[in-house]
């Protein structure tokens, strides 16, 4: 089980998403919908990055579905034991499709004389994370 501050970064994590991180593919957002709508891969890819990644047992997963005949995609990780972290799941009105997830790596990552460098859209996240609440790792956000 994950602690409780993987939570309240889930939650903080919320007040930092806007319609610019959405990728193309994701700008058509329907009116009303919960504002993590479209933010799962790059709020799943910073929250994968904060935690520590890979070295630390997180691992990405995707799950592919359809709604209305419209393929769908959804993402979060996985810690070592297997517990989800989804910091989008809110945008779900029952259980997200994690019974289709399967293990993949995340989009957009380069690598630097630190590791890999989350993606353009996830650092920006991270940024407006650091930012806000004042934690700043230069590894990841150069």
């Amino acid at each position: 089980m994950e602690p409780p501050l993987t939570e309240t970064i889930i939650d903080l994590m919320e007040s930092v998403l806007t319609p610019d991180l959405l990728s193309k593919a994701e700008r058509d957002i329907p009116k009303g919908a919960h504002p993590t709508t479209g933010h799962c891969a790059v709020a799943a890819e910073a929250l994968f990055f904060l935690l520590g990644g890979k070295p630390y047992g997180y691992k990405a997963m995707v799950a592919t579905y359809y709604v209305d005949g419209e393929r769908c995609t959804h993402w979060w990780i996985v810690n070592k034991d297997g517990d989800i972290l989804d910091p989008t799941a809110k945008q779900f009105t029952g259980t997200p499709p994690y019974h289709l997830g399967k293990g993949t790596g995340f989009q957009g990552i380069r690598y630097n004389d630190y590791g890999p460098v989350p993606s353009k859209r996830a650092r920006i996240l991270l940024n407006r994370l650091y930012e806000k609440y004042g934690y700043e790792d230069p590894s990841i956000t150069n």
